[in-house]
């Protein structure tokens, strides 16, 4: 211009753009985050806790500004064995997952898994899950096996489930006690190896006929692991164990009825004789 002034014009529309998209990105960044039902944890490259989601206060019970003025550390709690924070091992870019129970503002803890990794501008971001109501259900599916155990270890005789595998699924201690195998090997035996050879072809029609019609039984040998050989009168009936079909059997020791019906054969032997005698006219005295 004529007075020696300048005036230059930016056209800065791309930059404001930009700024819009940054703002709009993070906005949004921040709905996710907030909506996540998660706890959602950062804390910088020492541990201090930098920002949380609205999850992460109500799973703590702090506020966003209680838990920015905290370290990881303050939020674990330490038991006599503690679990290491694996801090190395995110540094390298490795996603870590853990087990830990976090404490609360009011003292007490939460059970929660956390699954953390490194951010690109070096931040550690830690997803925490709330596993409360998980643990509790698995105690009371624990509680219920406790339960069923007992009434199974206090069942008179021998009790088996087993899969068309064919694999054995549970069995009573009893079973360990008389067949002489421990928990291990009988988990990873045929069921059929554990019969006498003679008498295997009779428990595999019994098997099969439990399948087709629902119920069977039969009388045979159990072969035990020092190779003793003990009679028993095995039923089974067919069910659904997890979706499949399954046999659920006991086995009675029938040891004691067989000397019982060995000694009445003996005695019909004996005493039939002596009535064949009598009925021709000879006279024996029976010893």
């Amino acid at each position: 211009s004529p007075d020696g002034l300048s005036i230059f014009f930016r056209d800065i529309t791309e930059k404001k753009k930009a700024e819009i998209k940054i703002k709009e990105s993070e906005s949004k960044y921040r709905m996710l985050i907030e909506q996540a039902s998660d706890g959602i944890f950062i804390a910088d490259e020492t541990g201090k806790y930098i920002d949380v989601n609205k999850s992460g206060c109500i799973m703590t019970g702090y506020s966003p500004d209680e838990i920015q003025a905290l370290h990881i550390k303050d939020m674990v709690v330490m038991d006599h064995n503690p679990v290491p924070f694996r801090l190395d091992e995110l540094r390298e870019g490795k996603t870590v997952i853990q087990m830990r129970k976090m404490k609360r503002k009011d003292g007490s803890s939460v059970p929660v898994e956390i699954s953390a990794r490194l951010l690109p501008d070096g931040n550690m971001l830690g997803m925490v899950r709330d596993l409360t109501e998980r643990v509790s259900a698995e105690q009371t599916l624990q509680k219920e096996k406790d339960l069923s155990d007992k009434i199974i270890n206090s069942l008179p005789g021998l009790f088996y489930l087993s899969d068309t595998s064919p694999k054995l699924l549970r069995w009573n201690m009893a079973f360990e006690k008389i067949s002489g195998y421990s928990a291990e090997e009988l988990g990873n035996m045929r069921p059929i190896t554990l019969f006498e050879t003679q008498d295997q072809p009779i428990v595999v029609k019994s098997l099969e006929k439990t399948y087709q019609e629902g119920f069977a039984d039969v009388e045979a040998r159990l072969l035990t692991k020092s190779g003793q050989k003990i009679p028993f009168f095995f039923t089974g009936v067919r069910i659904e164990y997890e979706g499949k079909p399954a046999i659920l059997g006991t086995g009675i020791n029938i040891t004691e009825r067989r000397k019982a019906e060995e000694e009445i054969k003996k005695s019909n032997e004996r005493y039939g004789g002596l009535l064949n005698n009598l009925d021709a006219g000879v006279v024996v005295h029976a010893p």
